[in-house]
């Protein structure tokens, strides 16, 4: 059946394997989506801008070659600006040392000229959050984030639009692969540099995996969580364990009960609204529902007041499983913020009264 879909135009910041794997997915998702993808432009820092002015590429134009580079005078912050673009996909590097910029910084030019924003890059969500929101709402612009804990794992999206009114107390998770994966290979006898080399080829652990290891990977995707569930917290406020003070302690524990050595995050909020979060090696015992997840598993828990425990798993998550989070909260956005008419739900009220989650312009 032919029928008239509208054509979306995005450009991205950043063109490492996230964004291929994304552009790959727009292209084999092509016939299923409700828009019609078009890429106005890539800004990548290694090659350059991508940009025709006037002229955007669809995604089966671009799978195998990239389209001409233009010099931008300005750098990337002019490119943001003049680009026709709907939405910006911002994935550029998530720098930690810099407090989420120059990312933030992408996100915030992209949201004052007027165009939403999708971004799988932590930093900015977990050092800028409550700003950048404020700005999309200023601009009546939608900010969308899925893939920054989760490999896409759907946690944002479903308590956005499945949990209205539920209180979430709690919150356990095994968000750092790279981490567990170590884990457990030392458990088997593997020495650790063999296992980090292992987690390297697979094309998951950081190029500095210690942060991995030592759980600032998983103390960031803390700061996310609870900025965008509760209220903001500071990274060093977050306790965290060293790799190697306890990672032997702990798997030579885990053998003696018949447990796994596994890196856990926990984030609790008490009642007067304090939030206190935590990245610990620890012994899972059997039982428990971490124990059944090994490799690159990644797993998530939200206690909550309505729906109890909720167990939210995804097994050996890659690339293909980011970048459909980035797809997802492209889709979402046109649904909610480009298509011209769309039927009203919970999130066109008053957002302080109709969900836990209030991340909508």
């Amino acid at each position: 059946m032919n029928y008239y879909r509208p054509v979306v135009r995005l450009a991205f910041m950043g063109y490492g394997h996230v964004a291929r794997e994304t552009i790959k997915l727009l292209h084999e998702k092509a016939a299923s989506l409700p828009f019609s993808p078009a890429i106005a432009g890539i800004y990548t820092r290694k090659l350059g801008y991508r940009w025709v002015p006037g002229k955007a590429f669809f995604p089966h134009e671009i799978v195998q070659e990239l389209p001409p580079a233009r010099r931008v005078q300005g750098g990337p912050h002019k490119f943001i600006e003049r680009v026709q673009a709907d939405v910006v996909i911002e994935l550029t590097h998530p720098n930690i040392d810099e407090r989420g910029e120059p990312a933030a910084g992408y996100i915030r030019t992209a949201l004052e000229t007027g165009k939403h924003v999708v971004t799988a890059n932590k930093g900015p969500i977990a050092f800028h959050y409550a700003e950048l929101l404020n700005l999309a709402r200023k601009h009546r612009r939608l900010l969308r984030f899925e893939s920054t804990v989760a490999d896409g794992l759907p946690i944002f999206n479903l308590v956005r639009y499945s949990l209205p009114l539920t209180r979430i107390g709690r919150v356990r998770g095994l968000l750092n692969s790279t981490a567990n994966y170590v884990l457990s290979r030392m458990a088997a006898g593997v020495p650790q540099m063999r296992a980090v080399a292992e987690a390297r080829a697979a094309g998951i652990a950081e190029a500095d995996f210690q942060l991995d290891l030592d759980g600032w990977d998983s103390a960031i995707k803390c700061m996310v969580l609870a900025n965008v569930l509760w209220q903001p917290i500071e990274l060093e406020n977050i306790t965290r364990d060293a790799f190697d003070q306890r990672a032997q302690e702990i798997i030579a524990r885990a053998a003696a009960s018949g447990g796994k050595p596994q890196q856990v995050v926990t984030l609790t909020r008490s009642e007067n609204g304090d939030v206190h979060a935590a990245v610990r090696l620890q012994v899972t015992p059997p039982g428990d529902p971490f124990y059944s997840l090994s490799g690159y598993d990644l797993g998530l828990i939200l206690e909550t007041d309505t729906m109890g425990n909720l167990f939210l798993v995804e097994q050996s998550p890659g690339l293909r499983q980011t970048a459909f989070g980035v797809l997802a909260d492209l889709v979402d956005i046109y649904l909610r913020g480009i298509a011209p008419q769309r039927e009203p739900t919970l999130f066109d009220a008053d957002p302080e009264q109709s969900a836990t989650l209030t991340d909508d312009a």
